[in-house]
């Protein structure tokens, strides 16, 4: 696919058969970039804001390893995930990279979030 001109790859669950981040950035690194690998189904739904935290900095740590990482979930948001957790993601993955262990301030970014979702439910009446 990379021959016919796939130049990304979305999804990445990487707890999916074959879908391991390092050997995915080992073997296409240098040839794609790599969109998505925020579990929605066990992280997102499941886990704890720290949970969050960790599989953003491994995600980081391993696809973005020739600067063509796009952090997203790897599917569709789904109804399980808090926009605490969501927003944990996107501050997480504002800190610089050598930062990434550090506690992150959530206040602002949830009220951006909602203001973000509130903004969109009245465009999409």
């Amino acid at each position: 696919m990379i021959d016919l001109g796939i130049d990304v790859l979305n999804p990445i669950q990487w707890r999916c058969q074959n879908m391991d981040r390092e050997m995915l950035a080992h073997d296409f690194g240098h040839k794609i970039a790599f969109y998505g690998g925020v579990d929605n189904q066990q992280t997102l739904a499941f886990g704890s804001v720290e949970d969050v935290r960790a599989e953003v900095r491994d995600n980081i740590r391993s696809l973005n390893r020739q600067g063509r990482y796009i952090l997203a979930p790897c599917h569709n948001i789904q109804a399980l995930s808090s926009p605490e957790k969501q927003c944990t993601k996107r501050a997480t993955r504002l800190k610089p990279l050598n930062q990434c262990t550090e506690e992150v301030e959530l206040g602002s970014f949830i009220c951006l979030f909602v203001h973000s979702l509130l903004v969109y439910s009245q465009i999409h009446r």
